[in-house]
């Protein structure tokens, strides 16, 4: 039971992960920089993903996996892999939105939620192995 509560937490707190990327990149894209070109794509790809790890980080750690241990040294282990993961998230994002957007012509907003659909089907695990596992004593 406590892993489909936990589940169903990740995916709650994935939603307003996607909300906060998604949105944030359309604003950027289509509203604030006003050019639309690939540079214009991988600001608002970049910025949005930053955004969205926030929103995820603190979620996950304090809502998802319960995982309130305050310890800094605990806390900075936690953060020092979930930015790791992010980076290289961000990466693989940033490269696929591209590859979509520019070299197929695929639309920015449908690129976007194939690209959030893929990072997010890898993450569960990670976080769950990785990343928020809690040791018991």
């Amino acid at each position: 039971m406590k892993h489909n509560r936990e589940f169903i937490l990740y995916i709650t707190i994935g939603v307003a992960t996607f909300l906060t990327e998604y949105c944030s990149f359309l604003i950027l894209y289509h509203y604030i920089f006003l050019e639309n070109n690939g540079k214009i794509l991988i600001i608002a790809q970049y910025i949005s993903f930053c955004l969205a790890v926030i929103v995820n980080f603190i979620g996950n750690k304090k809502i998802t996996f319960a995982n309130k241990d305050g310890h800094i040294l605990k806390m900075k282990k936690q953060f020092t892999y979930y930015i790791l993961l992010a980076f290289i998230n961000l990466v693989i994002s940033t490269y696929i939105i591209y590859i979509l957007v520019i070299k197929f012509g695929i639309v920015v907003w449908l690129a976007k939620l194939i690209v959030i659909g893929l990072i997010t089907s890898w993450t569960y695990i990670l976080y769950k192995k990785v990343i928020f596992r809690v040791y018991l004593k």
